[in-house]
C-alpha cells in the first residue's frame, strides 16, 4: 500500500511538472519563487513546495558557466523524475509565449545539454539531480579540407551549442572493400523535437561527391547500402540547435560518433 501510494505521488509530480511546463510561473500573493547558487556535483530535489496559508513556493537554482560547453545531468530517484532548464531569468515569471527552455525526464536516455556562456535556471519536478559541466573543445573541422581523421572504433564527442553549431567533418579510411558502419547518438533524445531537420549525417566519398543522407534521429546505429571500395571517405555531422517557442536558438546538442 505504500509503495503505491509512493508512486501516485510520484505521477502526480510528473504531471504538475508538465502543467508548469506549459505554464511558467506568475508571480503573484501566492505563488513565490526564490533563486539560489547551484554548484557542479550538487545534489538537489523538487523545487515545488505548497503551503496551505502562504501558497506555493518554488525555488529555482542558479547555474553560471564562464564558457560554452556541456551541461551533463545525474539523476536518481523513481521513473517520474524531471527537471526544466531556463536560459532566462524572465521566463520563470513570463506570461507570455517566448519561454526559452527545455526539459529531460528521468527516462531521458543522454542526459545533456549544449549551452553557450551564461547563466541558467533549473527547476526540478521530483527526485534528485546534479550536474557537471565540460568545456567544450571545437575543432576547426568545418568543411571537408579541414577534415579531421578518425580512426575505425574510436569515439569522437561534438559540443554544438548554439553558437558553434557548424556541421563537422571527419576522414576515415577504410583498407578493404566493405560497407562502413557507423553509430551515432545526439543530444538529450527531446530536445531537438522542435525542429523537423535537426540531424543530419551525409558521407562522401574522396571525390566530394555524397553518397548517402541519413536525416532526422536522436539514435541511429547504420551502415551503407553497398559496399565501399578501399579508400578515403568523409563523414559529416550536423545537429540543428533547439528551438524556442520564439524561434530563437535556445540550447545545443551533444553529439558522439564512431565508425568501423
Amino acid at each position: 500500500m505504500k509503495r503505491t501510494t509512493k508512486k501516485l505521488v510520484s505521477m502526480l509530480l510528473a504531471v504538475l511538472m508538465l502543467v508548469t511546463v506549459a505554464m511558467p510561473v506568475t508571480a503573484s500573493a501566492a505563488v513565490n519563487y526564490v533563486i539560489k547558487n547551484l554548484n557542479a556535483g550538487t545534489w538537489v530535489g523538487q523545487s515545488y513546495k505548497y503551503n496551505g496559508q502562504t501558497g506555493i513556493h518554488y525555488t529555482y537554482y542558479k547555474i553560471t558557466v564562464d564558457k560554452a560547453g556541456e551541461l551533463d545531468f545525474s539523476y536518481k530517484g523513481d521513473e517520474y523524475g524531471g527537471i526544466t532548464l531556463y536560459n532566462s531569468k524572465s521566463d520563470l515569471v513570463n506570461s507570455g509565449t517566448k519561454y526559452s527552455r527545455t526539459y529531460l525526464s528521468a527516462n531521458t536516455k543522454n542526459k545533456n545539454i549544449a549551452v553557450e556562456k551564461g547563466t541558467y535556471y533549473l527547476n526540478v519536478s521530483s527526485g534528485s539531480w546534479k550536474y557537471t559541466f565540460k568545456a567544450a573543445v571545437n575543432k576547426d573541422n568545418y568543411r571537408m579540407g579541414k577534415a579531421l581523421a578518425l580512426k575505425a572504433g574510436a569515439t569522437v564527442r561534438i559540443c554544438q551549442s548554439p553558437k558553434m553549431n557548424y556541421g563537422r567533418w571527419y576522414k576515415v579510411t577504410l583498407t578493404s572493400k566493405k560497407k562502413l558502419y557507423y553509430a551515432t547518438n545526439y543530444g538529450t533524445g527531446n530536445v531537438g523535437s522542435y525542429d523537423s531537420n535537426a540531424y543530419l549525417i551525409e558521407i562522401y566519398n574522396a571525390s566530394g561527391k555524397r553518397i548517402e543522407t541519413v536525416k532526422n534521429g536522436s539514435e541511429i546505429k547504420y551502415c551503407t547500402k553497398a559496399k565501399l571500395a578501399k579508400g578515403t571517405y568523409y563523414i559529416y555531422v550536423k545537429s540543428n540547435p533547439v528551438y524556442a517557442s520564439d524561434r530563437a536558438y535556445a540550447f545545443g546538442n551533444v553529439v558522439t560518433l564512431k565508425w568501423k
